[in-house]
């Protein structure tokens, strides 16, 4: 290990936090919560090698010591500095709450003066571990789907756990996972969370190739390790596997990405079967006939219609007096006859194949109603005229057209 290792880990409490810490070179422990003497008995940790400090003042003067002996400098905890210089602000300047003095004035300054400190003390050629209790938060996405966030404690303002993560190299978490051991008991197993993804754990690494491992255990040694096997080097290229903290990701890119090379094998007509992927093959002009939709059935088409008859030539008078005599000669032999001719064959077909309604074409869509042709509305029918009547009527029109 080359460089001095700056960071903040922050984990639920009694995961194992102080006991990473002390596996770091002659460590000294600046305490708040007077647990150091368990140390003494996990880790073979000497008293004269840690402070208690009761308050801010004590805090700062611990920071001003000489650690000349030692290679690490770990405070357990950092929130509980930030309580008592919160609680000493507001009795040095007789307030109630450190909100009296105004909108954010009261907070910026002992911001400030609790950053400073802390800079200091991050400046100094040694190990740095501060120690933070974690917190979970359960939070919905946009689909409404609850899951659960990690980071450290909210005693700790949000802006200064921000100032102190941009002067860090490692802000990571600590967390333990209970498993059953090969005697059936539940074991528990402790881990460092090296490449937070930033989604659901609060953190940030600096510095590691992006196919870290996500988590390692919680060891001091192992951590050292790892650190310098990804720590990229100048000059050399970076290994990209996967997105740092998303190995579920990576694993499922990895499968597609295999699968599809199998699949290119198989198209390729490649001579080993190909384990878990069936190729149907594709024989030109097949009939498939699987789920196949039918065709539509439509209407027959529609005949074209026939242009229409030329149009007869005007008849003269003469010749409608010629029809009218033959209809008078016709009518003084047989009136009923005349006045009911006969149909001709061919006007009675063409009578019978008008009228009929053929029944459509089955899965035919309802025709549209044709347009009848422009025609003159048929006059009401006349009442019945006599015989005596009818020749007079035949008479007036022949005199009529005499006169003409």
């Amino acid at each position: 290990m080359a460089k001095n290792i700056k960071m903040v880990l922050y984990g639920e409490p009694g995961v194992g936090k102080s006991t990473f810490a002390a596996g770091a070179p002659r460590p000294f422990f600046i305490t708040t919560d007077g647990n150091y003497e368990y140390l003494e008995d996990f880790c073979g940790m000497r008293a004269e090698d840690h402070q208690q400090c009761f308050s801010w003042a004590e805090m700062k003067k611990a920071f001003a010591r000489d650690f000349s002996n030692y290679d690490t400098i770990v405070v357990d905890l950092l929130e509980d500095s930030y309580l008592w210089a919160d609680n000493e602000f507001c009795r040095d300047n007789k307030l109630l709450h450190i909100s009296d003095l105004g909108y954010g004035k009261g907070y910026g300054i002992l911001g400030n003066e609790f950053f400073i400190e802390y800079q200091k003390l991050l400046a100094l050629p040694k190990n740095i571990i501060l120690l933070m209790h974690g917190v979970t938060e359960v939070l919905k996405d946009r689909r409404g789907v609850e899951y659960s966030k990690y980071g450290p404690s909210k005693l700790l303002r949000d802006k200064l756990v921000t100032q102190l993560e941009g002067r860090v190299r490692f802000f990571v978490r600590a967390y333990a996972e209970a498993s059953e051991g090969p005697d059936g008991r539940l074991q528990t197993k402790r881990y460092l969370s090296l490449s937070p993804d930033g989604h659901t754990e609060y953190g940030i690494t600096r510095g590691l190739s992006s196919d870290a491992p996500h988590s390692i255990p919680l060891d001091w040694n192992a951590f050292v390790t790892t650190i310098d096997q990804y720590t990229l080097k100048a000059g050399q290229p970076e290994r990209v596997v996967a997105t740092i903290g998303v190995d579920a990701l990576a694993m499922t890119l990895n499968a597609a990405h295999e699968a599809t090379e199998a699949l290119a094998k198989a198209v390729e007509g490649s001579a080993e079967p190909v384990p878990g992927v069936v190729v149907t093959p594709i024989v030109p002009n097949t009939l498939i006939t699987a789920d196949a939709p039918k065709p539509r059935r439509t209407r027959k088409p529609v005949a074209k219609a026939e242009p229409a008859a030329e149009t007869a030539e005007p008849k003269s008078d003469i010749d409608d007096v010629d029809a009218i005599r033959k209809k008078l000669a016709a009518v003084l032999n047989d009136p009923n006859k005349a006045m009911f001719p006969t149909p001709k064959p061919s006007e009675i077909e063409e009578d019978v194949c008008e009228n009929h309604e053929v029944p459509p074409f089955e899965g035919d869509e309802p025709a549209a109603p044709a347009v009848a042709a422009a025609q003159p509305a048929a006059e009401p029918a006349a009442p019945a005229m006599t015989q005596a009547e009818k020749l007079a009527a035949i008479r007036a029109k022949m005199a009529a057209l005499k006169n003409k």
